[in-house]
């Protein structure tokens, strides 16, 4: 979230459940976009970049998180039991494919 000379990174920025615990890790990779983008004399307008750079995934993470949340609070019996089951149903490449797209980041 930028505002003139201001930018929030990470949780302060925009915050996400706790569910996936990528909080310090956005936080991480802001810093290091932002280290790779600073050398330009705007800074507004490369906080202007910066959202727009990071919005995509931000915002897969943050929903990920949300879902992942949803699912984790679950209570009923046979509502635990189908997440169980659709959990173990799920192929090993589906599962890679969400841990790729976490932990490959790019600027």
């Amino acid at each position: 979230m930028a505002e003139n000379r201001i930018l929030l990174i990470g949780d302060a920025g925009r915050a996400t459940t706790p569910n996936m615990g990528q909080g310090a890790a956005m936080a991480l990779e802001d810093a290091a976009w932002l280290s790779s983008h600073l050398q330009q004399k705007n800074i507004p307008e490369t906080f202007s970049r910066f959202e727009q750079a990071r919005l995509d995934r931000v915002n897969w993470v943050v929903k990920r998180s949300w879902q992942f949340g949803k699912m984790g609070q679950l209570e009923n019996r046979w509502a635990c039991g189908l997440r169980i089951t659709i959990m173990r149903s799920v192929p090993t490449r589906a599962s890679e494919k969400t841990l790729h797209t976490l932990y490959e980041v790019s600027f």
